[in-house]
């Protein structure tokens, strides 16, 4: 095994809860990333943030040629920079691009369909001072947009209706693991229902050896980039979302990986967001799992033999993109 990975069986993820006082207050800076692809509710997505306090800077960056950036211009109450790459990289590097472009201490990595919680940046902040450092995901619900609450009359989602909370095991699921660990000897029998949140003790005894996994989950799976909070100077230090990635599903549980490996915590938050239904960006369900399957194939041999984390080339990334527009609020 790799480096890295041994790193990753020496972790405990013994995170830190957020004091419930203003003792936490702090002027860390918070600048959302949202790669951005054929993008369906844009507009409503960053309309949405514009109510939202704590943002400091929104980053948006367009990886599809053929899409419109100009049709999101708009004067908001944050710092608002538009970024386009000169071709299709795909999400991994439209994420690091983002990253290299914001200026926020903390980095919040939120996809283009995605109605995030008004409760979400506050409690992610405490976590990250409280801890120092870490990675703090917020989980989603699914909802046709009529069906999304307004921020003046904002519902919570229902944690646990994400998909990584309460998972009924049939023969369709990938084993996620790095370890190979999905298998009926390991809590893995078929019809058997796993309860993430509760059996792990909020992740807290989740990691990459076998005994700490559950069914087909391990720590680093956990990790989804929809909703996730991170220092900057960590997101770097890691190398970022590994941009080897093709297609839908798996930069990820990549990131996650390395995470867990520099033993940052992954610390779950029950506010999230409200992904918005539409058709999957691969063009189809079963496009969508057969690039997942190969992005794991990858994965489970890039992780087991990596000695050292990657590093995101800056210079490249501001090569292989232009700003196309940016205001300074503050």
């Amino acid at each position: 095994m790799g480096k890295l990975y041994e790193n990753a069986s020496n972790f405990n993820n013994d995170w830190i809860n957020f004091q419930e006082n203003n003792t936490l207050n702090s002027n860390l800076n918070l600048s959302i990333v949202i790669p951005v692809y054929h993008p369906r509710y844009l507009k409503e997505v960053l309309n949405h943030l514009s109510k939202l306090d704590g943002i400091y800077e929104v980053v948006t960056v367009f990886d599809g040629l053929d899409d419109n950036p100009n049709s999101i211009i708009k004067d908001y109450n944050f710092n608002f920079t538009v970024v386009r790459h000169n071709k299709n990289y795909n999400a991994p590097a439209a994420n690091n691009t983002g990253a290299v472009y914001a200026d926020g201490d903390l980095i919040l990595f939120l996809d283009q369909d995605m109605i995030l919680s008004p409760n979400f940046i506050e409690n992610a902040k405490k976590l990250l001072l409280t801890n120092q450092k870490g990675i703090v995901l917020g989980f989603r619900d699914t909802l046709d947009y009529e069906n999304v609450p307004t921020f003046e009359n904002w519902k919570e989602a229902d944690f646990q209706n994400d998909w990584r909370m309460k998972t009924t095991i049939n023969d369709d699921y990938l084993d996620l693991t790095v370890s190979n660990c999905g298998s009926t000897t390991n809590n893995c029998d078929k019809n058997n229902l796993i309860e993430i949140y509760k059996n792990t003790n909020a992740f807290r005894t989740l990691g990459v050896k076998k005994e700490k996994t559950i069914a087909f989950w391990d720590l680093p799976s956990m990790v989804i980039s929809h909703t996730l909070a991170i220092y900057k100077r960590d997101f770097l230090e890691i190398g970022g979302y590994p941009e080897w990635i093709v297609g839908w599903g798996g930069e990820d549980i990549a990131l996650g990986f390395l995470a867990v490996s520099n033993h940052l915590p992954i610390i779950p938050l029950k506010v999230g967001s409200y992904h918005i239904k539409h058709d999957p960006h691969s063009g189809s369900e079963a496009k969508k799992w057969i690039e997942m399957r190969k992005n794991l194939e990858k994965y489970k041999q890039w992780s087991s033999t990596i000695d050292e984390f990657p590093s995101i080339d800056q210079e490249e990334c501001k090569t292989r993109s232009k700003v196309l527009y940016k205001s300074k609020k503050f």
